[in-house]
């Protein structure tokens, strides 16, 4: 479930506004859906309960096994989301 990232205070939607404007390309799109959320009675706002992006979304929408999966997260240095130490190897290598 996300609560719009940087676009909290804004419209609540431009991603999935976004993600849906693509999605005719062939490009991996995240499906989505809106929900208003309460805890313990009290309002927390709009969310959208969004498919994650991991093995198993790799799985459901190409078929692939879980052991020819890597998903690192490349910011300031590679950390492995999905998969292990060699495939950070593997992506400096490449790079």
């Amino acid at each position: 479930m996300r609560n719009a990232g940087n676009d909290w205070t804004g419209a609540l939607f431009r991603d999935e506004m976004m993600q849906s404007l693509v999605s005719h390309l062939k490009l991996d799109t995240q499906a989505y859906r809106p929900c208003v959320v309460f805890l313990n009675g009290e309002y927390w706002g709009i969310y959208h309960i969004r498919e994650r992006f991991d093995d198993k979304y790799l799985k459901e929408h190409y078929d692939l096994d879980d052991d020819k999966v890597a998903i690192l997260d490349v910011y300031e240095t590679p950390e492995v989301q999905e998969g292990d130490s060699t495939d950070v190897l593997a992506y400096t290598t490449m790079l």
